[in-house]
């Protein structure tokens, strides 16, 4: 029990020493030094002194590195994909009991593959990420809608899984 307290705490400080790095972006330093360590107590850099320069370039490169791209985040030059992935992937969907059933649907073209059942009235829903954009659920699909000046138009049909529901 006492070790794996111990564990936990050890996991929990080099969480957060991870993340002291990454928001300066050492994490490519700190692996060259952890090579140039290896290397050094190997006894590489005594055999060779272009090694040991080598290692020392490589190691100076790599905080430049590391401070330019802390610089550019900072200054917004550069965004955080992983952030926006995250983003991206979650799309919420929140129940709009006040949601304008008058308008209609306009579609961009005629998808002859797709029958609709005409007398199936769809629950419409706000999305919680982007207010321009509607979300129409059938007995069997989902359907994406943006709003522009004309109504809405379509953007995708996502189809549920009649196998496990």
């Amino acid at each position: 029990m006492v070790i794996g307290v111990i564990i936990k705490v050890i996991k929990a400080v080099l969480k957060f020493i991870y993340k002291i790095l990454a928001i300066f972006n050492l994490q490519i330093s700190i692996l060259v030094a952890i090579i140039g360590a290896v290397l050094f107590f190997t006894g590489v850099f005594e055999e060779s002194v272009v090694y040991k320069l080598i290692f020392y370039i490589v190691f100076i490169f790599s905080v430049f590195i590391a401070i330019v791209i802390t610089i550019a985040k900072l200054l917004g030059w550069k965004k955080d994909d992983k952030k926006d992935e995250k983003k991206e992937r979650k799309v919420e969907v929140v129940k709009d009991e006040d949601d304008k059933k008058e308008d209609k649907p306009v579609e961009d073209g005629k998808d002859d593959n797709l029958k609709e059942d005409k007398t199936e009235t769809p629950k419409y829903y706000n999305v919680k990420q982007n207010a321009n954009y509607v979300m129409a659920e059938y007995k069997d699909r989902y359907e994406l809608f943006i709003k522009s000046e004309t109504g809405l138009k379509k953007v995708r049909t996502d189809y549920k899984d009649t196998k496990n529901g």
